[in-house]
């Protein structure tokens, strides 16, 4: 069994997106591994097209099993990466050596013709943090383990550049900063495909979504370093 962190508005989902010719890339993901844990942050904007018209809505991205053990996050052809990220969050940890094995396998009888990315973290004694990505031409399907940061989503935004220039392996608390900074940037550049911000960490008990109120207050201070740089080029 798994959760999104927020019920989708629309039932059911659909949306279909960078795997489309001639379709803008869509949402911005992070995954970084701290000292103390694993941080994921995303996007929440979704966008569909029906009949010429595109239509836009916000819901979660990210999905936890019922253990809050794993964390799976979804981007790209969110059809294809949601149904990945429900098998994943049924599956067994241990061995952990041949998970990411295991979910490539798992994979072959998922992926169709759209690619998609999901980033998959575990939390507790197995901690890890994995990308898996499936590339429909030529068909590629990988599952990486990663020992630092990993993007997923819109990954030729130039949002990325923070991360690759300031991430270290410090402490969840401080690379929640630099993960919101990394999603409120990739709006400002993609403005029309990324929009808001879910954040998830880890405690004793697993993976847990940032409240609210620290969601707020790290878009903000997030906007307002945008600010501050840019006015040291004015």
């Amino acid at each position: 069994m798994s959760t999104l962190l927020a019920d989708p508005i629309f039932s059911p989902f659909s949306c279909a997106v960078f795997s489309s010719a001639g379709e803008p890339p869509m949402t911005m993901q992070i995954g970084m591994v701290g000292t103390d844990g694993i941080v994921l942050a995303s996007d929440t904007w979704h966008s569909t097209t029906s009949g010429g018209v595109r239509h836009g809505y916000s819901s979660s991205k990210i999905m936890l099993n019922d253990t809050r053990q794993i964390a799976v996050t979804c981007a790209l052809d969110m059809q294809s990466a949601r149904e990945l990220a429900k098998h994943i969050c049924d599956m067994q940890l241990d061995p952990i050596r041949t998970f990411h094995h295991r979910v490539r396998t798992m994979s072959e009888s998922v992926v169709g013709d759209h690619g998609f990315h999901c980033i998959i973290a575990v939390a507790g004694p197995f901690r890890r943090l994995y990308l898996f990505k499936f590339l429909p031409h030529p068909r590629e399907i990988e599952c990486i383990p990663i020992d630092d940061f990993v993007h997923a989503g819109d990954t030729p935004n130039a949002a990325v550049m923070w991360a690759m220039r300031y991430y270290k392996r410090t402490s969840m608390e401080a690379l929640k900063g630099l993960a919101a900074q990394t999603v409120v940037s990739a709006h400002l550049l993609n403005t029309a495909m990324i929009d808001g911000l879910e954040i998830v960490c880890e405690n004793h008990s697993g993976f847990y979504a940032l409240p609210e109120d620290e969601k707020k207050t790290r878009q903000r201070l997030a906007h307002q370093r945008e600010s501050r740089i840019g006015k040291l080029f004015t």
